[in-house]
């Protein structure tokens, strides 16, 4: 760098003080740091108008990750027209860098169509690349404001990890003391694994011994329900007890704070509260999900988060991913680095307080990445079709792509399953684990070609719904027991506080799981409804739309006895008897001899939900006061 300086006699003295009606090249690099700051703070001013998705890592990242991504840009444009100024003359580098970051001005608004932000973008660049060789003073200002916007960045950057460390800690200060002799709480969530891939239900591949071994040690529901096919409302009925319909979480709007979470509840009880999460897509604290958690670790501080928390470095990304396969990802979090982030904050962790800790695994959710001996262990190495793949797409795959797809995930659950293992063992050797409360389940499953269906989010079918759940606690629940009464997730939070002796004054609306294996207890219970439901979803290929049982509008099903029915958006139904029809192949609706049945349940499920909606509207008419 330093003998490229003195080639190109490139000094601080020219670089900010030059008014010299001709344009060095080196402006073009001074013009490219420019653009990238302000390309930064464009992105950290869009986030502030929306409040609702901020997070505190998102401000300083995108100042980071544009300023090096145009630096980039601009050193072989610079040295490009400096070595064949004729052919790539100032004015045209400088046109190319201020086209690319007017570009930025798309995340305005993505209803406008990409070539309409192009177009705009070169007629923006033309006028302010003619204002730059034009005007020397303009050159003089760009150069000048770099330092300012530079030592605004670092000021920025630093306060904001400044205040994250400081609030953590003033937290804590400010909890009140915990019950005595409390015990932790450890809330694991297996995202995306559905309970028909596990052993642990009677599958014929080995995929979690560990689970199975943790079942010994407590109890195993055999039905647990999900109240929802994806991972944001299903996290957030799981984290406060309400179904989705009560909730502001959806494919557009985060968790808001209508209701309590069960990490804010504890928190008042004197719990150190944590969460360490590798679903980047909607788990994050943008989502609302970190409500309550002192401690929330989800965004890695990694260069491949840094590249994607920019408008070039995403869309670069993802074209790299789309190119050469889903095995390839910038931004990853398996199970080990969930376990080590976790293990890591409990040995750094000061006070004595009881914890509730949050993991999320995310390795069974595609791409479905799995490290040796695990990738392989159900079938040969194969590159993965891809869902969003034009060419092969995914109603489309042969039986051997379906298999392929479903090898990978289920050695991914094998690898979590592994992981898990490894985690509760430690604790074990720690001596943590004879006094924590350990519930495992997912958020939802996934399709492999069921209903000519793949992934998730876009039915509300078993595979779907049916969901691991497990719970171990030492001396206060039955070891070795498993329960075959189907239940819901949204019963997790009043079980917890159940279970810790604190359901006095409990927020939360649902029926402990207790009830199921508490002898003499005089306490009454009203089973919660089984409902699921699912709104409808983003916009997506027109070719996949009619594919998409959602995208014809909102879905909602219930579990009456062995019938589950399912009301879809566009008015049509379906039943099934899910005791003998594991995979719903048999649509009873429609069919005179079972019209009774379907009558019993659509009314409940309509008269359900409404009467949900209106508890929920008073609900929050009560908070509001």
């Amino acid at each position: 760098m330093a003998n490229l300086i003195r080639k190109y006699n490139i000094s601080w003295r020219r670089v900010f003080f030059d008014t010299s009606p001709t344009l060095p090249s080196f402006q073009i690099l001074v013009v490219a740091v420019w653009f990238g700051l302000l390309c930064g703070f464009f992105e950290v001013g869009l986030l502030f108008t929306k409040p609702t998705f901020f997070h505190s890592d998102l401000i300083w990242m995108p100042l980071v990750s544009n300023t090096v991504l145009f630096t980039l840009i601009g050193l072989p444009l610079f040295l490009a027209a400096r070595l064949w100024p004729g052919l790539f003359s100032p004015r045209r580098m400088i046109f190319i860098i201020a086209f690319l970051a007017f570009t930025h001005l798309r995340l305005i608004s993505y209803q406008v169509h990409i070539y309409a932000w192009l177009i705009i973008a070169a007629g923006l660049a033309l006028q302010i690349t003619s204002i730059i060789i034009t005007k020397p003073f303009v050159r003089l200002l760009i150069r000048r404001s770099v330092i300012a916007l530079v030592i605004v960045a670092i000021g920025l950057s630093t306060v904001v990890n400044v205040v994250k460390t400081r609030s953590e800690r003033d937290a804590i200060a400010k909890l009140p003391d915990p019950p005595p002799n409390a015990s932790n709480v450890l809330l694991i969530v297996l995202d995306t694994v559905r309970s028909k891939s596990l052993s642990l239900y009677g599958y014929d591949r080995k995929t979690s011994p560990q689970l199975e071994q943790l079942a010994e040690s407590g109890l195993t529901f055999e039905r647990a329900w999900s109240p929802s096919p994806w991972t944001l409302p299903a996290h957030g009925s799981l984290l406060t007890g309400r179904f989705p319909f009560e909730l502001s979480a959806s494919w557009q709007n985060p968790l808001d704070d209508t209701y309590p979470t069960l990490a804010e509840v504890l928190s008042e009880r004197g719990y150190s509260t944590a969460g360490f999460i590798a679903n980047l897509t909607f788990c994050t604290s943008r989502h609302g999900i970190n409500r309550g958690f002192i401690h929330y670790e989800d965004y890695p501080r990694s260069l491949g988060m840094f590249a994607l928390n920019s408008y070039f470095g995403h869309k670069i990304f993802r074209k790299i991913n789309n190119t050469f396969g889903p095995q390839k990802t910038i931004v990853y979090k398996d199970a080990a680095m969930v376990n080590k982030d976790f293990l890591d904050w409990y040995s750094k962790k000061k006070d004595q307080r009881p914890f509730f800790v949050f993991l999320n695994y995310f390795d069974a959710h595609s791409p479905y990445l799995s490290p040796e001996p695990f990738d392989g262990m159900f079938g040969p190495k194969t590159p993965l079709p891809s869902l969003g793949d034009a060419a092969a797409p995914w109603w489309n795959f042969t039986m051997e792509q379906k298999q392929v797809l479903l090898d990978a995930y289920e050695e991914a659950i094998a690898y979590v399953d592994h992981e898990l293992g490894l985690l509760l063992y430690e604790l074990k050797q720690q001596g943590i684990l004879d006094k924590t409360l350990v519930i495992v389940t997912s958020d939802h499953g996934e399709l492999f070609g069921e209903h000519k269906l793949f992934g998730h989010g876009n039915s509300l079918y078993r595979s779907l719904l049916h969901v691991p759940l497990l719970i171990s606690f030492p001396s206060h629940v039955p070891a070795n027991r498993r329960i075959a009464d189907r239940v819901t997730l949204c019963d997790i939070p009043a079980t917890i506080l159940d279970l810790l002796n604190l359901e006095e004054s409990s927020p939360f609306p649902g029926a402990s799981l207790a009830r199921y294996w508490t002898e003499g207890d005089d306490r009454t219970f009203s089973e919660t409804p089984l409902i699921s439901v699912l709104q409808k979803g983003l916009r997506l290929p027109k070719r996949a739309l009619q594919r998409m049982p959602h995208r014809k509008g909102d879905m909602s099903s219930i579990i009456l006895g062995k019938w589950h029915f399912i009301k879809n958006g566009d008015g049509t139904e379906e039943m099934y008897n899910i005791n003998i029809d594991f995979e719903e192949e048999s649509n009873l609706a429609g069919i005179e001899e079972y019209e009774k049945e379907l009558k019993k349940c659509r009314e409940t499920l309509d008269s359900t939900l409404k009467r949900g909606a209106a508890s929920n509207r008073m609900a929050v008419r009560s908070l509001a006061h």
